[in-house]
């Protein structure tokens, strides 16, 4: 079979107007397949195992030729749905899509269970001020002291991206853990009440939210507002951290295994039909991406870097900001009854109790979800 010089990075990539090409010392490796995959990144660490499968060539020595896109979580849901992707990391802000009727994409694989959604304290605020800091990975249980301080507080986030659903995941974990009189709630921008399941909405005890914002204008927002709380991830997360305010709440601190919404894989099921071998040889790849993610995060954030254009900085990018799966974790989340599922009921059940979601939500997480793909993969690779 003819010999190709696979590229790094095959075509052009849309990212604020730029281009990135090519380096010229590639390595040259046989590609198998005449079909290239075309993959949705969003330039973040999230899923970094596809820039890290990339940069390591692992799509290549498996004989797959990969192209992609760096773009927004909705713009990489909205691309794989129409074919125009084939395969796609997701939040979950989006994953709503996996659920609706004649949705065209499934989840493939669970990325991470992210820790960089947190809810940060506004220094200067009498509500919040006196929450303490929280360490990751500590799990904290003062959820009375969580719910008081957000009774009546003003937050803001974006509530169409992952803060949404952390700070809904969050509310359900408080309300869970505390008394009926301490219970919390707060209106989605549907003007809906959530969470679904309260009878009494106390005045007193609602969360003022602004979920409009857009996430990159939040560190302007707070300046000029008088916010208790905000609700972000990295970069924007460590802007207003800089600015002295703290974090009093994230996934690794208050919670549990029930409540967890990880990031997944989509895939687009037309492709997967019909390219289901470049489908195989592109997952083993983007398995061993994984692999090397979890052994050196400081090398994948520099691919980030690259693969961005070089408009992050490496240094900038938070890699302790999820806990990064290996191939055994892999090959064990995926097993029939395995933890992957669990995770694809908390995402479902998350949309499903939002009430702005809920209408959308028609398919079972079965229906919504294959890993015999990613199953299969680790299982090999594990041998």
């Amino acid at each position: 079979m003819k010999k190709t010089k696979f590229l790094a990075v095959l075509g052009a990539v849309v990212l604020a107007g730029g281009v990135l090409t090519a380096c010229d010392n590639t390595p040259e490796y046989e590609i198998k397949f005449d079909y290239t995959v075309k993959m949705g990144l969003q330039g973040n660490s999230g899923g970094s195992c596809g820039d890290a499968a990339l940069n390591k060539d692992y799509f290549a020595k498996e004989g797959i030729a990969v192209d992609y896109e760096v773009l927004s979580g909705p713009n990489v849901a909205s691309n794989v749905l129409a074919g125009t992707l084939d395969v796609g990391f997701l939040g979950n802000g989006v994953a709503w899509n996996y659920f609706a009727e004649g949705s065209k994409m499934k989840i493939f694989a669970i990325d991470n269970i992210t820790d960089d959604d947190r809810l940060m304290a506004n220094p200067n605020s009498e509500k919040a001020k006196n929450l303490k800091a929280v360490t990751a990975g500590v799990k904290e249980t003062n959820y009375s002291e969580l719910a008081d301080a957000l009774a009546g507080a003003k937050v803001i986030y974006e509530e169409a991206r992952t803060p949404g659903a952390f700070f809904q995941s969050l509310v359900t974990e408080i309300n869970e853990n505390v008394t009926d009189d301490k219970k919390v709630w707060f209106k989605t921008i549907g003007n809906t009440n959530f969470p679904s399941g309260l009878n009494d909405y106390k005045s007193d005890r609602q969360i003022m939210t602004e979920g409009s914002a857009s996430d990159a204008n939040i560190p302007a927002a707070i300046t000029s507002g008088d916010y208790d709380f905000a609700i972000s991830f990295s970069p924007t997360a460590t802007t207003i951290l800089s600015k002295g305010w703290k974090t009093v709440a994230r996934t690794s601190t208050h919670l549990s295994t029930e409540n967890i919404v990880p990031s997944t894989w989509a895939v687009n099921t037309d492709f997967l039909a019909a390219h289901t071998e470049e489908f195989k040889a592109f997952v083993r790849g983007l398995l061993q991406g994984m692999q090397f993610r979890h052994e050196d995060p400081t090398q994948v954030a520099k691919y980030i870097e690259k693969d961005v254009n070089y408009t992050t900085p490496w240094e900038s990018i938070d890699m302790d900001n999820a806990a990064w799966p290996t191939i055994a974790d892999q090959k064990e989340w995926c097993a029939t009854g395995g933890m992957a599922y669990t995770y694809v009921e908390n995402i479902r059940n998350n949309h499903l109790n939002n009430p702005d979601n809920k209408d959308k939500i028609v398919k079972t997480a079965a229906e919504a979800c294959d890993f015999t793909y990613v199953l299969e993969a680790a299982t090999a690779l594990a041998a």
